[in-house]
């Protein structure tokens, strides 16, 4: 599982991200993974056009309660 990960802004539009997605989605294809599943917050449109372009598609919405002072990533 991979938590997080973001390009740095110093070197974004170079295709960074693109690979980094190809990379991960041949990855889990080695590892006979059966589903990728890429979350990101609503407030990030351009990580969700980025999501779309390279083919994956949104399934849902997370809906998340902070509880007893915990925090959510």
């Amino acid at each position: 599982m991979i938590w997080s990960s973001r390009v740095n802004g110093k070197i974004r539009n170079q295709g960074i991200g693109k690979r980094l997605i190809e990379y991960v989605k041949q990855a889990a294809q080695f590892a006979n993974c059966n589903n990728l599943v890429l979350d990101t917050r609503l407030y990030m449109p351009l990580a969700q056009r980025r999501y779309y372009r390279q083919g994956l598609s949104a399934k849902g919405m997370h809906f998340v309660e902070h509880l007893n002072g915990g925090f959510v990533a």
